[in-house]
């Protein structure tokens, strides 16, 4: 069964604590679909790989905070390991978040403050998506800031950047 959440692409995003500059870095870990030409005859497929880039900060529609990171080598070492399930039926980049997050936030010394509930975050996630969509965040029809993608920070309870 598909859900709403499924049309978007998630990641997981690390940066400076001041997120709200204009020329933030951020460093996002996602699993990204890759059409892929193999066989015999040759035949496309989709193959799902592990993936870190930096400064895509551009292409993000909405950043959620979620935690504050302690220990960013063992973070990027626990995503690295968080496996890849290409094969399972309706695995998706949302699926790896889910369990990259709980993962990571169950080992100790790796986040400080963050949020524990994973639907609490979907949740908040999908709802301030669909207020930013009415408020024509992304269609070009409104006035925003687009140097810096809307941000709701969730340790806060409060909007970040518009």
């Amino acid at each position: 069964m598909s859900r709403r959440e499924d049309s978007y692409h998630w990641a997981l995003l690390s940066g400076p604590n001041n997120h709200l500059k204009s020329d933030l870095q951020l460093t996002m870990y996602h699993v990204k679909d890759k059409l892929v030409i193999k066989g015999e005859p040759k035949a496309a497929s989709s193959v799902w790989e592990y993936s870190v880039e930096s400064d895509r900060s551009s292409l993000l529609l909405a950043h959620i905070v979620v935690g504050k990171i302690r220990d960013i080598h063992r973070l990027e070492d626990i995503l690295r390991s968080v496996p890849v399930r290409s094969s399972k039926e309706g695995w998706n980049s949302i699926s790896w978040v889910q369990e990259a997050f709980r993962l990571v936030s169950v080992a100790p010394g790796v986040l400080g403050s963050h949020i524990e509930d994973w639907e609490e975050i979907r949740r908040t996630a999908m709802s301030y998506v669909d207020e930013k969509k009415a408020k024509h965040r992304f269609d070009g029809l409104g006035r925003f800031d687009l140097s810096k993608p809307a941000t709701w920070d969730m340790l806060q309870g409060k909007e970040v950047a518009v």
